[in-house]
C-alpha cells in the first residue's frame, strides 16, 4: 500500500506543477495562443519605428529643398546685385532672391506648411534664412508635435586670383567723338569712364565714376585679402612707353639711329698771350699833304721887299717851318700781326701822333722888285711808331667745317641713360654746333657741342624679321607658343616676337634701345621726297613723325582707387595705330614665363592666377613709312619690310597682330576684344573678332554708353560667383 500511495503522491505533485496560478501564467503556459498576442504587442513599437522613419524622411526632404531654395535665392540675388547696393533698383536683388527661392521650394512640398524666407546683405555678402513647418503623420499617435525646419545660406561675389591687362588704343582718332553719340564725349574720355567702371565692378572700390555713368552706384568694400587682383596697362599708338619698366641691362649701350654728325676738324687755336714787352720806337713819319696859296709876308731878319732889282737871284728865303698845333698823344694800339701755329710770339704795333702845320717861303720878282712870300700847309700829324711782342699759347680744337652736318645712320653711345640700376631721363649727344666763339686771336669759329636729348620711355624693338615678298600673311606660320630660342626656322633671326626671351648683354639682337625723338632725322631730296642718300643739307633733313603714349604699368594691386583713376585720366590720344606693338607688350608684361616670371608666375603664396587681356581699339591699322616707331624710322631703317609702301607696312602689322592673338589664346590668356566706334573695315572687324578667345568675348560698340556697358559686363563675367557656406 505504501508503494501505491507513493506513486499517487508523485502524480499529484506532478499535476500541481503544471497548473497555472493566474491569467498571464495560464496564457503563458498556453502555447497555442502566444503568436497572436505577441504580434499584437509588437505592432505598437513597430508603428513608432515606421512612423518615425516616414516623418524623418519628410523632414530631411523638406530641409534639403529648403537649403537648395535658400542657396539658389542667395546666388540669384547676389548676381542681380552685382556691383550695386542691395536696395538698388527698387530692391530688384531681393525680389529676384525670393522669386528664385519660391521656384525651388514649393510651399506644399512634402506637406510642409508656413514656409518663410528672408535675405539680407552686408559688405557684399548675401545672407538668407528659410524655414517651414512639417506636421507629423504617424508620429502624431505618439504625441509628437509639428517640427519647424530652419536653414541658412550665404553667397558672395568672389574673384579668383586674377590679372587684368588693359591694352588700350590711345591713337589720335581717340580724341574725336563718335558721330551721333548722345554723350558727345571724345572717345578717349568715354574709355576713361569705362575703365573706371570696370574697376569699380571688379575691385569693388570707388574710382569716382558715378552711378549715372556706370549704370550702378559704386561700392567701396574691396574684395578682401584672400584674393589677389592686379591690373596692368599698355596704352599704345605709334609706340609703347615701357623702357623704364625694364632693368637697365636689358637695353643696349650702343644703338643705330638715323641721325646726323657734325662735320669738324682738329685745328690749333691760340688760347692765351704772355705779357707785352717794352715798346721799341721806330722811325717817325708824316708831313703836309696839301698847300694853300702864296701870300706876301714878313719874316724876322729877312727883308720883305728888295727894290729896285732886275731879279731875285742871290736872295735866300727863310727855312721851312713845322709848327706844333698841340701836344703829342700817348702810344695807341694799331694792329697785331696774324700768327700761325706754331708761332711762338706775336708782334703788336702802336703809334703816337702830334698835329703840325708847315710853312715854306720864297722871293717873287715883280715890278722891278723882289717880294717875300709864304705858303701854309694843311694841318698834319707826325706819326711815331713803336712795337711790342708777346708770347702765344696754342690748343687743339674741334672746329666746325662747311657744310656743318652730315645726315646718315649713326652708331650712338647711349649708355649715359643708365645710372646703375636706375634710369636717367636725358642724355647729352654731339648733335649741334655752338654759336660763333672767338679765340685769343680774335678769330670767330664754331665748335661741336652736346645737345640734351630727353628720353620719354618709348623703345625701339630688338631684332625682327624683314618681309621681302610683299605677302606677310605666311611669315608667322612657324610662330608658336611655347617659344624657343631661337624660334623655329624660318624665324630663327626673330627676337622681338619671342616674348619670353630674356635679353643677354653679349647678344645685341636680344636687347632693346631707347627711342630718341630729337636724335633722329629723315632725309629728303630737293623735291621733298624721301631718299636714302647721305645728306649735308639741313633744309632737306627733318625729324620724323614721333608719338609716345603714357607710360605703361606692370601688373600691380591697385588698392588706391584715386591712384587708379589718376593714371586712367593721364591717357591722351596721339599718333597712328600699331596694334601689334600694344599686344606684344601687353602679353610680355603679364606673361608668367617671361622676363617678369618672378612677379607673374603665381601669387606670393604660390596660388595660381587667371589671366585676362582687355584689348580695346577704335580703328583700322594706320601705318606710315614716315613714322618713327618701335622699329625705327621706317623708310630709312626698313626693319619690318624692304618695301617703301605704307600699305605693305600695314599688312605686316596686321599679320603680326593675328599671330599674337592666336598664340596668346594658346598661352591660356582670356582675350576680350572691344571694337569702339564702328566704321572699321570688314577685314578689321573679322580680325578683331578672331582675336577674342571666343565670339562671346568680342564686343562691337558704337557709343560711349555701350562701351561702358561692355566693360562693366566683362568685369561681371570675370567675377566668379561662389557659395561661401
Amino acid at each position: 500500500m505504501a508503494k501505491v500511495y507513493a506513486m499517487k503522491a508523485q502524480k499529484t505533485a506532478k499535476f500541481r506543477s503544471k497548473r497555472p496560478t493566474n491569467f498571464l501564467s495560464r496564457l503563458r503556459a498556453d502555447k497555442a495562443g502566444n503568436v497572436i498576442v505577441l504580434t499584437a504587442a509588437a505592432m505598437i513599437p513597430l508603428a513608432a519605428m515606421v512612423g518615425g522613419a516616414v516623418d524623418m524622411s519628410r523632414m530631411y526632404a523638406v530641409k534639403s529643398r529648403l537649403q537648395s531654395g535658400c542657396d539658389a535665392g542667395a546666388l540669384a540675388g547676389r548676381r542681380v546685385m552685382g556691383g550695386n547696393t542691395w536696395a538698388a533698383n527698387s530692391g530688384a536683388a531681393n525680389t529676384q532672391a525670393v522669386k528664385t527661392f519660391n521656384l525651388n521650394f514649393s510651399p506644399s512640398a512634402f506637406g510642409a506648411e508656413n514656409s518663410t524666407v528672408a535675405f539680407t546683405e552686408a559688405s557684399g555678402t548675401v545672407t538668407g534664412s528659410a524655414s517651414a513647418d512639417v506636421p507629423m503623420t504617424l508620429m502624431k499617435v505618439f504625441n509628437k508635435p509639428t517640427q519647424t525646419i530652419t536653414v541658412s545660406c550665404n553667397s558672395e561675389m568672389k574673384i579668383p586670383n586674377t590679372d587684368v591687362m588693359f591694352v588700350l588704343d590711345n591713337t589720335g582718332s581717340m580724341g574725336s567723338a563718335i558721330p551721333g553719340d548722345p554723350s558727345g564725349q571724345s572717345k578717349i574720355n568715354g574709355l576713361k569712364d569705362a575703365v573706371k567702371c570696370f574697376y569699380q565692378v571688379l575691385a569693388k572700390r570707388d574710382a569716382g565714376a558715378t552711378a549715372s555713368t556706370c549704370g550702378s552706384a559704386p561700392v567701396n568694400t574691396g574684395i578682401g585679402s584672400q584674393t589677389q587682383l592686379r591690373f596692368g596697362f599698355v596704352p599704345y599708338s605709334t609706340n609703347v612707353n615701357v623702357g623704364k619698366l625694364l632693368p637697365t641691362n636689358f637695353l643696349a649701350n650702343t644703338w643705330n639711329y638715323q641721325s646726323r654728325v657734325v662735320n669738324s676738324a682738329q685745328e690749333w687755336r691760340p688760347t692765351s698771350w704772355g705779357a707785352e714787352s717794352a715798346h721799341v720806337p721806330g722811325s717817325s713819319s708824316g708831313g703836309p699833304t696839301s698847300w694853300g696859296r702864296w701870300a706876301n709876308t714878313t719874316y724876322s731878319g729877312y727883308t720883305s721887299v728888295y727894290s729896285p732889282r732886275s731879279n731875285c737871284t742871290g736872295l735866300t728865303p727863310p727855312p721851312n717851318q713845322d709848327v706844333s698845333q698841340g701836344s703829342a698823344s700817348g702810344s695807341t694800339f694799331q694792329s697785331r700781326e696774324t700768327v700761325v701755329y706754331p708761332d711762338a710770339t706775336q708782334t703788336s704795333y702802336y703809334s703816337s701822333t702830334q698835329p703840325f702845320k708847315s710853312y715854306r717861303y720864297q722871293y717873287t720878282y715883280a715890278s722891278s722888285k723882289c717880294t717875300l712870300q709864304r705858303q701854309a700847309s694843311n694841318t698834319w700829324n707826325l706819326v711815331t711808331p713803336d712795337t711790342t711782342t708777346r708770347s702765344v699759347s696754342w690748343t687743339s680744337e674741334q672746329v666746325v667745317q662747311s657744310p656743318a652736318y652730315t645726315y646718315r645712320q649713326v652708331s650712338t653711345n647711349i649708355s649715359a641713360l643708365k645710372s646703375g640700376s636706375s634710369w636717367n631721363n636725358t642724355i647729352d649727344l654731339p648733335l649741334n654746333i655752338s654759336a660763333t666763339v672767338t679765340d685769343a686771336n680774335d678769330d670767330g669759329f664754331e665748335r661741336p657741342v652736346n645737345s640734351t636729348v630727353t628720353w620719354d620711355g618709348c623703345i625701339e624693338e630688338r631684332q625682327t624679321q624683314q618681309n621681302t615678298d610683299g605677302n606677310p600673311s605666311d611669315d608667322w606660320n612657324a610662330y608658336q607658343f611655347p617659344f624657343s630660342d631661337p624660334l623655329p626656322s624660318p624665324l630663327a633671326s626673330v627676337y622681338d616676337m619671342n616674348i619670353d626671351l630674356t635679353p643677354v648683354a653679349a647678344r645685341a639682337e636680344t636687347l632693346w634701345g631707347p627711342a630718341l625723338k630729337n636724335a633722329v632725322w629723315g632725309r629728303y631730296n630737293g623735291s621733298g621726297n624721301t631718299t636714302s642718300d647721305v645728306s649735308t643739307d639741313s633744309n632737306l633733313s627733318r625729324n620724323n613723325n614721333y608719338y609716345c603714349p603714357a607710360e605703361s604699368r606692370k601688373m600691380q594691386i591697385w588698392n588706391d582707387p584715386t591712384a587708379f583713376a589718376s593714371y586712367v585720366n593721364s591717357l591722351q590720344p596721339t599718333g597712328n595705330t600699331y596694334h601689334d606693338i600694344g599686344l606684344l607688350w601687353g602679353w610680355r608684361l603679364m606673361s608668367p614665363t617671361g622676363i617678369f616670371a618672378s612677379e607673374n608666375a603665381t601669387t606670393p603664396g604660390g596660388a595660381q592666377i587667371v589671366r585676362h587681356m582687355i584689348f580695346m581699339t577704335d580703328g583700322d591699322t594706320v601705318n606710315n613709312m614716315g613714322d618713327y616707331t618701335a622699329y625705327g624710322a621706317h623708310w630709312w631703317d626698313r626693319r619690318e619690310t624692304n618695301s617703301t609702301n605704307s600699305g605693305d607696312l600695314v599688312n605686316v602689322t596686321d599679320s603680326r597682330t593675328e599671330a599674337l592673338c592666336r598664340e596668346m589664346k594658346d598661352a591660356n590668356i582670356q582675350v576680350w576684344v572691344v571694337s569702339y566706334g564702328g566704321g572699321n573695315s570688314a577685314a578689321t572687324e573679322t580680325r578683331l573678332q578672331n582675336c577674342a578667345t571666343n565670339p562671346n568675348q568680342y564686343f562691337l560698340v558704337t557709343s560711349t554708353a555701350q562701351l561702358v556697358q561692355a566693360f562693366s559686363g566683362i568685369a561681371a563675367r570675370i567675377s566668379d560667383l561662389r557659395l561661401t557656406n
